[in-house]
């Protein structure tokens, strides 16, 4: 959702670190990425949250979505993604971004390798 800059500043021992997006070889491709598709959603005068949301429930399949909420106002910016349209353009160009982010991340079997 745009919450990291280029460089996203994880800790030494952070539990993020060892998540594969933010490896020093993927990292770079995913926020490039996420960066377009802000400038994306501020053409329609939206947060980004909006669209993933709304890009999530538009994939064939997908019957809901979890968004979670720290707080009450985060809960309520989820609900808001739910008010007016994206066009199904937009939501075109935010599966060509991810579809390009996604030929930089290895196939780990999980977005977070993560193998008990």
């Amino acid at each position: 959702t745009g919450k990291y800059a280029a460089d996203p500043g994880l800790a030494r021992g952070d539990q993020r670190g060892r998540v594969p997006l933010f490896r020093a070889d993927i990292w770079p491709h995913v926020h490039a990425g996420v960066q377009e598709m802000a400038a994306l959603a501020a053409t329609l005068n939206r947060p980004l949250t909006d669209f993933a949301v709304r890009w999530a429930l538009a994939q064939p399949g997908v019957t809901a979505v979890i968004a979670g909420a720290r707080n009450a106002a985060q809960a309520r910016t989820n609900l808001g993604a739910m008010a007016g349209d994206i066009p199904a353009e937009t939501l075109a160009a935010l599966t060509a971004i991810s579809t390009r982010i996604a030929t930089h991340v290895p196939d780990l079997g999980n977005l977070f390798d993560h193998h008990p």
